[in-house]
């Protein structure tokens, strides 16, 4: 198009004496309207050498059929035309068109602008609508936050995509049969911490400080994490979106479930912590002074969103294992704790302490041989070790409220010295404990009575799991799966030195070595 602009000239007096009339106001200020919005299209309009050709033809056709009115004169009157009747003869002047043509001709000019618009419009997205539509890419950036309540935060590196070589394949489906491999991946170091299951993830933490996450059902990897130091202890907790795990010997810190990110951390000046639990909303872990000869424990209560710390109270005339802390089990209202007399140096003199969640006082205290518990209604259940050299380890329940021990049994530990039991699990009525030396037992919660007792080989004393009506127990030879009312083994999978176990959907995750197994429960 023509960018050359064309004035037209003011109206030419003829010979006549007919002069142009102005227009009215009102029709003036439309006619002004209207040429204000013509010089915004002029642009796109073609060239007036074309339009006035255009324009001549049709003034030639209207000269010869009708004269203009008597009285009537234009406002642009054409140029004389050569021959015409009153006009001196001359060249043909330059064409000054008729105001309803041009208005009728920016008109056009907009229609068809419209148009071919809206045809190119209907043609992209008739594109988008049946071809590949556009991908997003979407990436997490990790940031390690310091917690705002201490001043030294455990660190971790930024969140990276896990890459197991090869990576989880799914080799079965819900119609295969119990054992059967659902998928497996390695990771970074030996799978020490029991895997922890939430909202369909499965997280693992393994022993050369990596946090991995993968999707429980596929075990495609969600992102890796490189920790301080590796988490210790024997479980992590989950809720609310984060994963609580205790870092080197002195910290706790929550990460992110959904990409890694460290939350907070918390770090004890001169104290060792344990493993936390998290209950009701709130974050419980012992911890004990390493520098004092007495081993002083103390029972802390934080705010899991952010780790701030709510109480924390000083377990006064006890003694906390600075080897392996206790994890505190709450119910009832109280926090329970295994701990010993300050100044007693064997686990004869071991004991359970209750401590109220309201004045964080000491409720009551019982000499209980064990240390890792459990809780099913108002009775606590407390795993010993062995006291000698007899094989035989005590499996105790006290009551919850006032301390009393309502049985305790001893637990063969046959072809095994010493050692020590599992710590308890509690289902349907049962207490379900393994040893060190290689067997599984379950007693009837209520009585203590022995149900059975079942050999498994290896070395096992992980924490058994439940699912229905199956137990499964983790041995150093593989993960054993027994009927949970008669022991009778229903499978047995192979997994090699499988030391801890987690459970749900319908799958059982073995950590194993230096990687990871899912299989059909």
């Amino acid at each position: 198009m023509s960018d050359e602009r064309h004035e037209i000239p003011p109206a030419e007096i003829g010979a006549s004496s007919e002069i142009a009339e102005p227009l009215p106001p009102e029709a003036l200020a439309v006619e002004q309207r209207l040429e204000a919005d013509g010089a915004a299209w002029r642009t796109r309009l073609p060239s007036d050498e074309g339009l006035n050709a255009h324009a001549h033809a049709l003034a030639d056709q209207a000269h010869t059929s009708s004269q203009a009115p008597a009285g009537v004169a234009t406002r642009w009157p054409l140029g004389a035309k050569q021959g015409g009747a009153g006009r001196p003869a001359g060249p043909r002047a330059p064409f000054r068109p008729n105001r309803l043509l041009t208005l009728g001709a920016i008109a056009a000019a907009v229609a068809v602008v419209v148009l071919f618009g809206f045809v190119l419009q209907s043609l992209g997205a008739g594109r988008n609508s049946v071809g590949t539509e556009p991908t997003q890419t979407a990436s997490v950036t990790t940031t390690t936050e310091a917690s705002p309540t201490v001043a030294s935060s455990p660190t971790a590196s930024p969140t990276t995509p896990a890459t197991p070589s090869p990576l989880p394949t799914a080799t079965a489906n819900s119609n295969t049969s119990p054992g059967t491999t659902v998928w497996a991946a390695p990771v970074s170091g030996s799978v020490i911490v029991a895997p922890a299951l939430d909202n369909g993830v499965l997280f693992v933490a393994d022993d050369s400080g990596a946090l991995h996450a993968f999707d429980a059902a596929t075990g495609a990897p969600r992102w890796t994490i490189q920790l301080a130091g590796p988490v210790g202890g024997v479980s992590m907790a989950v809720a609310n979106g984060l994963i609580f795990a205790r870092m080197r010997l002195d910290t706790l810190a929550a990460y992110r479930e959904s990409d890694g990110s460290l939350a907070w951390g918390r770090q004890f000046p001169t104290l060792d912590v344990g493993t936390a639990a998290v209950e009701s909303g709130v974050l419980y872990a012992v911890a004990v002074d390493p520098s004092d000869q007495q081993h002083a424990g103390f029972l802390y209560a934080f705010d899991p969103a952010t780790g701030h710390p709510l109480w924390h109270t000083q377990l006064t005339g006890m003694s906390v294992d600075a080897i392996s802390i206790p994890v505190p089990v709450v119910a009832n209202g109280a926090a329970y704790v295994s701990a010993s007399r300050q100044g007693a140096g064997t686990t004869s003199d071991n004991l359970l302490i209750a401590v109220s969640l309201s004045t964080h006082a000491i409720l009551w205290s019982v000499g209980v041989t064990g240390r890792d518990l459990a809780t099913a209604g108002s009775v606590v259940y407390v795993s010993g070790e062995a006291s000698d050299l007899s094989g035989t380890i005590p499996l105790s329940a006290v009551a919850a409220s006032t301390g009393t021990t309502l049985w305790s049994q001893p637990i063969a530990n046959t072809g095994q010295a010493g050692g020590f039991l599992s710590p308890p699990l509690v289902s349907g009525g049962t207490v379900f404990v393994s040893t060190y030396g290689g067997y599984a037992y379950a007693l009837d919660a209520a009585s203590g009575a022995q149900r059975w007792g079942m050999r498994v080989g290896g070395t096992a004393g992980v924490l058994p799991v439940a699912l229905g009506t199956t137990v499964y127990i983790s041995s150093s030879n593989g993960l054993h799966t027994l009927d949970a009312a008669s022991g009778a083994q229903v499978w047995f999978a192979p997994t090699g030195g499988a030391t801890s176990v987690a459970v749900g959907n319908g799958i059982v995750y073995v950590g194993s070595g230096a990687s990871v197994v899912a299989l059909r429960a």
